[in-house]
């Protein structure tokens, strides 16, 4: 499957905002599932493991409409056009899903909670 222009964008504006602090991804009963929701769809990440290379997982993105049916899944593998490239992509979408997991986790809050109590 090609990749269109589009999903670079949204995936490119997804880590920027993301990193921005500007998206609340929550976690999802599934472990290791992480999601954002918008007013008519919501956006999952996950890992999987790549059929086709034992050296690293799959960062798989899903569109879900409004009655949880996938609108669109891509992964960092299907990634076939020189822009972005397929090290690109795989670095994109694991940053991208670094990120998601350590909101949805409280990471952060987690980490603020433990030095108060070591600093107290």
């Amino acid at each position: 499957m090609a990749v269109t222009d589009k999903m670079v964008k949204l995936m490119t504006q997804l880590q920027k905002n993301t990193a921005e602090g500007k998206v609340s991804w929550q976690k999802t009963v599934d472990d290791g599932i992480f999601q954002v929701g918008f007013p008519n769809y919501t956006i999952k990440l996950f890992v999987r493991p790549n059929p086709n290379d034992f050296s690293g997982p799959d960062y798989v993105l899903q569109i879900l409409g409004v009655e949880g049916e996938i609108i669109e899944e891509v992964s960092d593998t299907d990634f076939d056009s020189p822009e972005p490239s397929t090290r690109e992509a795989y670095t994109l979408m694991k940053d991208l899903y670094t990120r998601a997991r350590r909101i949805g986790m409280g990471v952060e809050r987690a980490l603020d909670s433990i030095l108060s109590e070591l600093s107290a």
